[in-house]
């Protein structure tokens, strides 16, 4: 009898995406020098031996996971540290996660010593992991950061999770379940704290790591199925509506927040579709799964497109759908707002940013706009267009760029800044009002956006230090006065006096050669303040 029981009765065992998985399983298990497939895992071997019960994926399984231990053993008895205390555990769930698998689903084929092996293993590494100040690998002292260890908005805390709930279930250790749940001061506790503040989804850290959160759907699950405790809360519910507001009206991309490190532009992926389809199967609000399954409907990339993906592709992924009728969604806690004109391919889409800043994936992005209409971004972060997706500070951002003597004066971590709203949904209409002081010392900056389908208008103003205006494009502005053409649309700028701002472009390359074919619309200006306007209607062109 196994103790991690999770219940499969949502695989579709006569479904193509069952063959796709059971097939790429199917060829790891004739490889013969351990060079399997990226990322595949005694996770997927162990998966298809429950699901198929065939003993050739029990035998992979423990393979691998002897693999790992043995690898851990070798490095302890040369006095090294292990591999899987690596980039302060980062990849401790999905390894312990193989080993617990492999030792609960696999017991009647592991030996007496194999089991000895496999729970020393576990529980050393857990040790270490959770007493950062007096840890060791053998006979050797051992201490490390304790990165994320007290803070479940940071993705290393869901590795954490992952790899304590595993074993914790597997062994039936009261000691760890202990570790989980322990009277608010669980790791779990404070995951579920966390999120009932955040009752409106998403991540802060981005829409880019912000997709750990499939992680912690898929293990909200599994403690539901082995424990029947369901302490899901309504941000699971908030961020399947986040979601769907943040892919854009073409569902080929969604807003760019924070870090974009697996692909600097943040077009729809795998990732993003598994999130929305774990956080759907651990939902009980039925209309935020409608509109899920919507928007799962209406993005363009097929459904899991890569092998070491196809274990996600196992979850439902179509049902009921809604088509959403609010255009504009407020993830007021991790400061994101979204509106369209729209729910058409073509529809206008700005998102923005403003609350609280506080996560080192995040960016110095408080009060940046990004609008696209259809496949075309108007203007976005220059990070979208750079090699490695990580430019945080604010001269890639659609902001206004602070400077004394020439220096420029960065947006601080932990503040948070506030907006107000007026608009009407139904049709697409907005007016929001941002307070974004708090991010700097000694510089006050509000910032007023109008969007309607026929135009955005950027109001701002500012005092306590010089302010340079800043909309960044893939392709060079084409400048004539104070108006320009950016991506085929006009931008007119004005000085807060209501006088014509004199407009320059800028190369990112030159400000660092890591952005790629990226330009800068910048205004520079004493007179306290800017009025942006984009025409959102193109030009008709001439037929003479």
């Amino acid at each position: 009898m196994s103790n991690i029981n999770i219940d499969f009765s949502y695989v579709d065992k006569t479904g193509t995406d069952y063959a796709k998985f059971k097939h790429w399983v199917d060829l790891q298990v004739l490889v013969t020098n351990d060079q399997y497939d990226y990322a595949f895992s005694a996770t997927d071997a162990a998966y298809m031996y429950r699901l198929d019960g065939g003993q050739q994926y029990a035998t992979l399984a423990i393979h691998m996971a002897e693999l790992q231990v043995t690898a851990y053993e070798q490095a302890i008895a040369a006095g090294h540290v292990p591999a899987i205390a690596g980039d302060s555990f980062l990849e401790v769930g999905q390894d312990l996660r193989d080993v617990a698998l492999v030792y609960d689903w696999c017991s009647s084929l592991l030996t007496a010593q194999q089991k000895t092996r496999y729970a020393n293993y576990c529980e050393a590494v857990l040790f270490n992991l959770y007493n950062p100040n007096n840890g060791h690998w053998g006979n050797q002292p051992y201490t490390w950061s304790g990165w994320a260890l007290t803070d479940p908005a940071n993705n290393y805390y869901y590795s954490h999770m992952m790899a304590v709930m595993h074993w914790a279930l597997a062994a039936s250790s009261a000691t760890w379940k202990q570790r989980l749940q322990n009277n608010g001061n669980g790791t779990l506790d404070k995951l579920v704290a966390y999120f009932a503040t955040i009752p409106h989804g998403g991540s802060e850290e981005g829409t880019g790591y912000g997709t750990s959160h499939k992680t912690v759907f898929n293990l909200l699950k599994i403690w539901k199925d082995c424990t029947g405790q369901d302490v899901h809360g309504p941000h699971v519910d908030g961020s399947l509506r986040y979601w769907t507001h943040t892919i854009t009206p073409d569902g080929m991309h969604f807003a760019p927040i924070g870090d974009q490190s697996r692909v600097s532009e943040p077009t729809v992926y795998d990732y993003q579709l598994a999130l929305i389809a774990s956080g759907a199967m651990v939902s009980v609000d039925v209309g935020a799964k409608a509109e899920a399954m919507y928007a799962l409907a209406h993005t363009t990339p097929a459904w899991m497109t890569q092998a070491f993906n196809y274990r996600d592709g196992l979850m439902p992924h179509s049902g009921a759908t809604t088509h959403p009728t609010e255009l504009y969604y407020d993830a007021v806690e991790v400061g994101a707002l979204f509106n369209r004109s729209d729910w058409t391919p073509n529809a206008l889409w700005m998102a923005t940013v403003c609350g609280h800043y506080d996560q080192s994936h995040a960016h110095q992005q408080q009060g940046s706009i990004t609008l696209r209409k259809g496949p075309t971004w108007i203007t976005a972060p220059a990070n979208i267009w750079s090699h490695s997706g990580i430019h945080q500070d604010t001269p890639g951002q659609n902001v206004v760029r602070f400077e004394r003597s020439g220096v420029v004066q960065p947006q601080h971590l932990n503040t948070t800044c506030t907006k107000s709203i007026t608009g009407t949904s139904s049709i697409g209409a907005l007016s929001v009002t941002m307070n974004l002081s708090p991010a700097y010392q000694g510089v006050s900056w509000m910032r007023a956006v109008n969007f309607t389908a026929q135009a955005v208008i950027v109001t701002d103003t500012f005092s306590g230090a010089d302010g340079i205006l800043q909309w960044h494009s893939h392709d060079q502005p084409v400048i004539s006065g104070n108006t320009a053409m950016m991506s085929g649309y006009k931008v007119t700028v004005l000085n807060h006096d209501g006088t014509p701002a004199t407009l320059t472009s800028v190369n990112m390359h030159t400000v660092d050669p890591d952005y790629g074919t990226t330009w800068r619309l910048e205004a520079r200006g004493t007179s306290g303040g800017f009025r942006t306007v984009f025409g959102i209607l193109k030009p008709v062109p001439s037929t003479h």
